[in-house]
């Protein structure tokens, strides 16, 4: 375990103190942390971020860039999968620097720290501090067995035991966390881009329509829908494009050795709103989601989405207003097909899922709303 700038709480001192604990800090979580610690820390609150290193996960100079002082940072081992052994030792871990810091506030961010996370706090007595964002259960994932499927399952309702509130991503996660620990023990608090700098979008008329998607090339984004979509749509109407990069690139490049979709890989956040800019559609064909942040960031850029019908995307995309919402593959061709076809609705749609993203997805609000949501409405935003 390696400490980074942090000590113990001060009796008598105001300042609130909020402890971020994940596992994950890659991908949409390390955005979001980014995003939120820098809000709480310009509110005045003292603020520590403890975390893992995956694959995913920034080095720490990076890390050091993005969460400057006077955000503390810490470094404490965490493995995705079960292990009883390097489990037990995290949560001890855990449980000591709980101990020593007396957060006023802990916060934990994704299945392994709310399972290790909820379990320290009770042990150490602080199990009313706690705040757990599951940002996508992962008893909803499609790549597991139906039997590990029912044991993170068991787990999540084995933490809602030991104590603590849940903060949903969306109103459908909220439901689904009701079943878990009841609605009591519920906040949904949608989650955020930085719409400020999100710029304007001008789209000039282009021979052929640009249609997008944007994520890990994974099992759970189904990448190979998206290519199927491709094939049947006339190349002479539309062209498609993949924003990023992941395990299942060489699988689909050799299955669809004809380059229908181009790859764009990894690409920086001012680049992905470049390409995001430089589109018509936005198309979403995963299996399961949190509550995706690119599609949040097409639709405060004004693109038009066709989003599958499930967690997260349903809740961000509404049906016939900012795009369609499909429940199988022929309702995602005929949907993106109309869209293709008919310029005056992409405008229509793509319009209105800007403006109504540009408040709902602010920073400001998502701030405030966790606050709320900790038990904190007198501190200053």
């Amino acid at each position: 375990m390696s400490l980074l700038s942090t000590s113990k709480k001060v009796e008598g001192d105001p300042t609130v103190r909020v402890l971020h604990l994940t596992e994950s800090l890659g991908g949409g979580v390390l955005y979001l942390l980014s995003q939120l610690i820098k809000a709480q820390v310009e509110a005045g609150l003292d603020v520590t971020l403890v975390h893992s290193f995956r694959r995913d996960t920034p080095s720490s100079e990076t890390l050091d860039k993005m969460f400057p002082m006077p955000v503390s940072r810490l470094v404490l081992p965490m493995t995705t999968n079960i292990s009883l052994k390097d489990d037990f030792k995290a949560f001890q871990d855990i449980a000591k620097l709980f101990k020593e810091l007396q957060p006023d506030v802990i916060h934990l961010h994704s299945s392994k720290a709310g399972a290790l996370g909820r379990a320290a706090a009770r042990f150490v007595g602080l199990k009313k501090n706690v705040y757990y964002s599951p940002h996508g259960f992962s008893f909803l994932r499609q790549d597991v067995s139906l039997v590990k499927r029912a044991i993170f399952f068991s787990l999540e309702v084995i933490g809602g035991l030991l104590g603590g509130k849940i903060i949903a991503s969306s109103a459908t996660e909220g439901a689904i966390a009701n079943k878990v620990v009841g609605r009591l023990r519920i906040s949904t608090v949608e989650n955020c881009t930085d719409v400020q700098e999100i710029p304007d979008p001008v789209r000039f008329q282009q021979n052929k329509v640009r249609v997008i998607s944007a994520g890990r090339l994974c099992f759970q984004k189904a990448p190979w829908r998206f290519w199927e979509l491709s094939t049947l749509i006339s190349s002479e109407l539309a062209e498609f494009a993949w924003i990023g990069d992941g395990e299942m690139r060489k699988q689909i490049e050799e299955k669809y050795f004809q380059q229908y979709v181009r790859i764009a890989g990894w690409i920086d956040r001012n680049s992905l709103w470049a390409e995001m800019l430089a589109a018509d559609v936005f198309v979403m064909t995963s299996l399961w989601e949190g509550m995706p942040l690119s599609l949040i960031d097409a639709q405060a850029l004004g693109l038009p989405a066709v989003v599958p019908d499930v967690v997260g995307c349903r809740d961000v995309v509404m049906d016939g207003v900012t795009g369609f919402v499909y429940k199988n593959d022929e309702e995602m061709f005929e949907k993106t097909n109309l869209l293709i076809r008919d310029a005056a609705l992409r405008v229509e749609l793509g319009n209105t899922a800007r403006l109504m993203a540009l408040d709902r997805f602010a920073v400001k609000r998502m701030h405030s709303e966790i606050l709320t949501a900790y038990g904190h409405t007198n501190i200053y935003i």
